[in-house]
Formats: structure tokens, C-alpha cells, sequence
């Protein structure tokens, strides 16, 4: 995602379909909140989490980021 950050902040890609992997993200430094919180500083809207098969909302305003 970092590699195409000039078309995220560009706003050319206009819908993300994303899977996450807690344990993938944090052998690389990052975090599902991380990659949430830099997706939304590029203007998109995360709508829900999908975690061990429970749905979750998200709401980006009410994380502490």
C-alpha cells in the first residue's frame, strides 16, 4: 500500500476491498489499526471489521489513532 501511496492520495483507486492479517502486519512492523488509520488519512472510509467471524463496526472517528 505504502508503494502506491501517490495513488491513494491522488483518490485514483475509489474502492478497496481489503483482508487483513494481524500476524502478517506485525511481522512487518504494522497493525491492523495502522493500516486502517493510513487508509482513512488518504479519505477512505473503513465500514466494518471482520474478526474470528464476528462482524464489527468501525467507526475511524471514535479509534485512537
Amino acid at each position: 500500500m505504502r508503494g502506491a501511496e501517490r495513488l491513494f492520495s491522488q483518490q485514483a483507486v475509489r474502492l478497496l476491498f481489503v483482508e487483513m492479517s494481524s500476524g502478517t502486519l506485525k511481522a512487518r512492523g504494522s497493525s491492523p489499526l495502522e493500516l486502517m488509520a493510513w487508509l482513512h488519512a488518504h479519505g477512505y472510509d473503513c465500514t466494518h471489521l471482520t474478526i474470528a467471524a464476528r462482524r464489527l463496526p468501525v467507526n475511524m472517528l471514535e479509534l485512537d489513532v
